[in-house]
């Protein structure tokens, strides 16, 4: 098998990954977010208890567990080939980009954890106050959107450097 064709088996079999993985998320969203949603729990009926939210945990534990499965997977494979890659391809420092991006992520992370909140909140009429948890929650959401927005950026870049050199090109 050549290598052509390995690279593009790879990048089918991580398309139909992609796709199927965000199918599975937009449907546990939609039916969470439309069946039951506003169901009042048995204990309290202050409370709300909506009737999927085992399901939403169920997914995103199993996306937790497979993204660590394919991050131990990568780091093996890395492993054994070594020394046999270069640190830069096809002109792309990809070294430098895979650090830069690691550690990108982790100071975003501790940078929001400082700055999250830790002020008590009002959840289904209970404060809570655990300022350890409420930072780790306002780190994780104001990281996601952060690095949304930067995904976003870097697409809308791509578009425009794409479509600036198909012009270039004409």
């Amino acid at each position: 098998m050549t290598s052509t064709s390995v690279n593009e088996r790879t990048r089918r079999v991580s398309r139909i990954t992609l796709w199927a993985m965000m199918a599975v998320a937009a449907v546990t969203w939609l039916l969470f977010l439309t069946v039951g949603y506003n169901r009042t729990s048995a204990d309290d009926p202050r409370f709300t208890a909506p009737l999927l939210t085992d399901v939403v945990i169920v997914v995103v534990i199993l996306f937790l567990l497979l993204a660590m499965a394919a991050l131990c997977w990568a780091v093996v494979c890395g492993m054994r080939r070594g020394e046999t890659e270069t640190r830069v391809m096809h002109g792309v420092p990809t070294a430098r980009i895979a650090l830069i991006t690691a550690g990108g992520t982790l100071l975003l992370l501790l940078a929001t954890f400082v700055l999250s909140s830790s002020s008590p909140i009002l959840i289904n009429g209970a404060e809570y106050d655990n300022a350890f948890w409420l930072r780790c929650a306002g780190m994780f959401v104001v990281t996601v959107g952060v690095m949304l927005l930067i995904a976003l950026g870097a697409v809308a870049f791509n578009a425009w450097r794409t479509q600036r050199l198909n012009d270039m090109q004409s």
